[in-house]
């Protein structure tokens, strides 16, 4: 098998490769690879079809290479690797969030609400960035992406029965469980983490840095780069 890829992102759920920018203009001469959860990534979103693409990407993956995971990403790893770890060879990994256990089905029904739909992109960026985030035109550059146009009204995607289609495969799991039994997996690992983890050495973030590759990609290009 030929190993070419660099660095493997996993994508938070519902955001493109976009979202690793600040980070990979910063890294001109490597080999990226990512995998995205959206609404056209899949042919259905099913953990075999899910668990396919995440053997055949992260196994190119270089000895000495990297996979960068965050949020819903960070799941979806670490429950491959249940499957998957003899596969990988000298990989290193950068968790970004990810390791609070999702809710139990019956609980994370309540969590969702019938789709939202915004007059104007003006009224949707009110809603959801500060004064101060609107200010980063990356940021709402970023944002601006998640909004669909349907009649004259705007939808933000991906849908909620999407995001909920996704986050149900791995209801209930003890995700940092997982990390801590697949950890001698990885030759070196980094973790950032806003929630408190208990036995893990982590690195703590502000609530705000959940999109740590938009906030301070310095801190995520310092261990790419060795610094």
């Amino acid at each position: 098998m030929i190993r070419v890829t660099d660095i493997l992102f996993i994508n938070p759920l519902g955001w493109d490769r976009y979202i690793w920018a600040r980070v990979l203009e910063n890294m001109p001469d490597q080999t990226f690879d990512f995998i995205e959860f959206t609404e056209e990534s899949f042919k259905s979103i099913s953990k075999k079809e899910i668990e396919k693409v995440l053997l055949n990407k992260m196994t190119r993956v270089r000895r000495g290479g990297y996979i960068v995971t965050a949020s819903y990403g960070t799941v979806v790893l670490l429950n491959g690797l249940e499957i998957f770890s003899e596969y990988l060879d000298g990989v290193n990994l950068i968790i970004i969030e990810g390791l609070e256990p999702i809710p139990p089905e019956s609980v994370l029904k309540t969590y969702f609400e019938p789709e939202i739909k915004f007059t104007s992109k003006e009224e949707y960026l009110s809603k959801t960035l500060s004064v101060e985030e609107m200010r980063d035109e990356f940021l709402v550059e970023l944002i601006l992406k998640k909004l669909s146009k349907v009649g004259s009204e705007y939808m933000v995607r991906p849908s909620s029965q999407t995001e909920y289609d996704y986050l149900s495969l791995y209801a209930g799991i003890d995700n940092l469980e997982l990390l801590k039994r697949s950890r001698a997996v990885f030759d070196k690992l980094t973790v950032f983490s806003y929630f408190k983890l208990i036995g893990m050495n982590y690195t703590q973030i502000e609530e705000s840095d959940h999109l740590l590759m938009v906030t301070k990609p310095k801190m995520i290009l310092d261990i790419l780069l060795g610094k």
